[in-house]
C-alpha cells in the first residue's frame, strides 16, 4: 500500500547505464516514477523484474517519464538493462544517496522500492517490498485522476434538498464564476465520512473561506434526503453544501465512482477533494483506498 510523504528531491546527477549524468531534476514539470532496484544480478533477474519493463509502456501512455536507480555500477546497469530492453535511464547511485533522501532517511535499502515525483520535485507517493507489482495498478489509477487537472467540470445533474423539496441542476450552477472546494465521500453516515471527513470541513469553514473560497460542497452518491438529514446532524449550514450524486451519474463522468457492491454499497464515489475555479478542475487529490490521508480540510486548505 502507498505511502504518503511530500518531500522535496534534490539536485543531484547520476551517470545512467551509458555513462550519462541524469536525474530527476531534468523531468520537471511531469511526473516521474523512480524505481529503487535492490539486486538484479542472478539468473532470475529478468524474470523478476520483467514487469518493470511492461509497466514502463503504461506510465508512458500517461506522459510520465521513468527512471530506475540502484547501487551497481554504470557497467553492471548497462548489463541489466541490456537483457530486458529496458527503454528508460537506470541510474547508478552506489552511496544509495537519492534513495535515501527520497524517503527522507539515510539507510541500507534491501529491497526494492517504488516512488512517486510530481511536476515539482516532491515526492509524493512511496511503496517498498513485495507489494510493488500490486501497487503500479494504484499508481496508474492516481495518475489517471490527476490527469483531470485542468479539465473542466463535466456538465451532468446533481440533486440537492432545498426547503424540503428535492431539485435537480446542472452542476455547473456549483462552479461557474467562483472558486469552490468539492469533497466527495463514499457513503453519508459512514464512519470515516462522519467522525472525520466532513466533521473537519464544518471545523475549518471559516479558514477556507478566508482564501477565497465561496462554497464548500460535500458529495455522495446517496439521494438528497440523506444528505440533508446527514448534514443536520453534523450542523452543516451556512459551512457547507450538501448535494447528491444519487444515481452516480457525477462520480462516473469523473471517472472516480467505486463498485463496492461485494459490501452492499453498491456503486459509490471514490474518497476525493478538488479545488475548482470557474468550473476548471485546478487540484485534485484522490485517496488510494476509502481511508482518509490527502482529501481532508486541513491538506485542501494547503493548497488554496
Amino acid at each position: 500500500m502507498f505511502s504518503q510523504r511530500f518531500k522535496l528531491v534534490p539536485e543531484r546527477l547520476f551517470p545512467n547505464q551509458l555513462g550519462i549524468m541524469t536525474g530527476p531534476q531534468e523531468y520537471r514539470g511531469q511526473h516521474v516514477v523512480l524505481w529503487w532496484i535492490d539486486s538484479f544480478l542472478g539468473s532470475n533477474a529478468v524474470k523478476d523484474w520483467d514487469w518493470l519493463r511492461d509497466s514502463y509502456l503504461e506510465f508512458a501512455a500517461r506522459g510520465v517519464a521513468v527512471l530506475a536507480v540502484s547501487r551497481e555500477t554504470t557497467a553492471v546497469n548497462k548489463g541489466f538493462a541490456d537483457r530486458l530492453q529496458i527503454p528508460f535511464d537506470v541510474l547508478s547511485d552506489p552511496d544509495q544517496f537519492l534513495a535515501g533522501a527520497t524517503l527522507g532517511v539515510a539507510r541500507e535499502l534491501n529491497h526494492g522500492g517504488l516512488f512517486l515525483i510530481d511536476p515539482e520535485g516532491r515526492t509524493v507517493k512511496w511503496s517498498m517490498g513485495s507489494q510493488i507489482a500490486d501497487d503500479v495498478k494504484r499508481l496508474t489509477a492516481y495518475l489517471d485522476a490527476r490527469r483531470l487537472i485542468g479539465d473542466r467540470i463535466p456538465t451532468v445533474n446533481v440533486h440537492q434538498l432545498v426547503d424540503g423539496n428535492p431539485l435537480t441542476f446542472n452542476v455547473n450552477h456549483l462552479f461557474a464564476g467562483k472558486k469552490v472546494i468539492l469533497f466527495a465521500v463514499p457513503g453519508a453516515f459512514t464512519p470515516t465520512c462522519t467522525a472525520e471527513h466532513l466533521p473537519g470541513y464544518v471545523h475549518q469553514s471559516e479558514m477556507i473561506r478566508k482564501k477565497g473560497v465561496e462554497d464548500i460542497i460535500c458529495l455522495s452518491v446517496n439521494d438528497p434526503f440523506v444528505m440533508e438529514a446527514w448534514g443536520k446532524t453534523q450542523a452543516v449550514e451556512g459551512k457547507v453544501s450538501m448535494v447528491s450524486d444519487g444515481s452516480g451519474h457525477f462520480s462516473r463522468a469523473m471517472g472516480l465512482a467505486i463498485d463496492l457492491l461485494a459490501v452492499g454499497f453498491g456503486l459509490r464515489s471514490k474518497r476525493y477533494a478538488m479545488i475548482v475555479d470557474d468550473s476548471v478542475i485546478v487540484h485534485l487529490n484522490v485517496e488510494d483506498g476509502l481511508g482518509l490521508g490527502i482529501s481532508d480540510a486541513s491538506t485542501m486548505l494547503e493548497l488554496l
